[in-house]
């Protein structure tokens, strides 16, 4: 018998270090390919497990939500599955400056930026992320080449006349280091 079906109930339903490990083998091993060997990165995996194990339930707003109420990792692989997150095979997500594209299910882009990364939609625009639909991308700014190829990949093409139009990228100027005290 498969060892991930083994898990027993309190590890399925808990929050601890050993559920925690339960919902990153669930990820992991949900498509292996034809030679077995797991279809999503570990370290993906981690990320989303790590930001929704023990987080309050997101469909529960406002009054609803209940202190107790958080996600126990069942929930956590359950919602997982429900948006697409890390679907190698998946067409919608955001695509990072080097190419890396973060699946999600259609229309499910903000809640894999808001309940997973922790972040805000302009905040990863502002990084230059393009958002990816089935059969369309959009970008504040040019494309990287990593982009480029990434989208091509997917079967959407780049218009490079109506790209050239956007401005060019810039990374955020770093931090200006806090003077030391004297």
């Amino acid at each position: 018998m498969d060892g991930r079906n083994e898990a027993s109930d309190e590890v399925r339903r808990g929050t601890g270090e050993e559920s925690r490990e339960w919902a990153v083998r669930e990820l992991v091993g949900d498509f292996p390919n034809r030679k077995g060997v797991p279809d999503r990165s570990r370290a993906d995996a981690e990320l989303i497990v790590d930001a929704l194990l023990g987080a309050p339930e997101p469909w529960l707003e406002g009054w609803q939500r209940q202190p107790g109420c958080v996600l126990a990792a069942h929930r956590v692989v359950d919602y997982a599955r429900e948006n697409g997150f890390l679907h190698r095979k998946g067409t919608t997500g955001w695509l990072d400056r080097d190419g890396r594209l973060l699946a999600c299910a259609y229309s499910a882009h903000e809640r894999l930026i808001h309940g997973v990364l922790q972040r805000t939609v302009a905040d990863v625009e502002a990084d230059g992320w393009a958002r990816v639909n089935r059969s369309a991308w959009q970008c504040g700014f040019r494309l990287s080449e990593a982009q480029r190829r990434a989208l091509a990949n997917l079967g959407l093409g780049v218009d490079r006349a109506e790209e050239r139009l956007k401005p060019d990228w810039e990374p955020p100027p770093a931090a200006a280091p806090t003077p030391g005290r004297r």
